[in-house]
């Protein structure tokens, strides 16, 4: 299957994604190219923010390159690298987010956070993660790993039942920390609908107080 084909898809937006993945199977086993149909039928529906980020990384390519890079250092010392880093995600994010006004979506700092939140990982993404990443194909959010992660692309190779045991312990650090993010996010959710509770509450006091004085003022025109 040419490449063209299935990277035009990744210039949908989510909503239609699925339709024109759909639609492009269709054309393809109508074709005989069944294989190539599968393929395409296992692609997966991007995210909002992978989707903007998808964009983000086909309209700056040489910002994504050089923020790749930065997860080998390149010649720069830390601070220089942590520089450069805030500079060329703010341009990322920036991008990211015009893709998402101009498709529509529409942005809100959650969104915008997750954006961010992949493109800090890339640079210490897999290699065929990194790849999708500079083609602008990526089909699921990042995460930065933890220091397990990255120790063990550092250390020795351990013996197979010390390896056995790393991945466990490393795969236990992961549950814990994904179980910790959800509890922080359920946190946060159950404040701002609680904050949405109350400014609903404040709002209903004073349509009450609102109409009592407009009844009031109906009951002095009557007399």
């Amino acid at each position: 299957m040419p490449a063209d084909e299935r990277d035009r898809l990744y210039e949908v937006a989510p909503g239609d994604f699925t339709r024109e993945r759909n639609a492009l199977a269709a054309r393809l086993a109508e074709a005989g190219r069944d294989d190539a149909a599968r393929e395409v039928r296992s692609l997966r529906r991007p995210s909002a923010a992978v989707f903007a980020l998808n964009q983000a990384a086909r309209a700056r390519p040489d910002a994504v390159r050089e923020l790749l890079a930065l997860g080998s250092k390149g010649g720069r010392s830390p601070k220089e690298a942590q520089a450069r880093e805030r500079e060329l995600l703010a341009e990322l994010v920036a991008a990211a987010e015009r893709a998402l006004v101009a498709a529509g979506l529409g942005t809100n700092a959650q969104v915008l956070r997750r954006i961010e939140s992949s493109l800090r990982a890339a640079p210490f993404a897999s290699p065929d993660e990194r790849r999708l990443v500079a083609e602008g194909r990526l089909a699921r959010e990042l995460e930065l790993p933890g220091i397990e992660d990255v120790l063990a692309r550092t250390a020795p190779r351990a013996p197979p039942r010390a390896r056995d045991a790393g991945r466990a312990s490393r795969a236990k650090k992961r549950d814990e920390e994904r179980r910790a993010k959800l509890e922080r996010e359920a946190a946060r959710a159950a404040k701002e609908a609680e904050a949405l509770m109350e400014r609903a509450r404040r709002a209903g006091e004073a349509a009450r107080v609102a109409r009592e004085k407009a009844a009031e003022l109906e009951r002095r025109r009557g007399a």
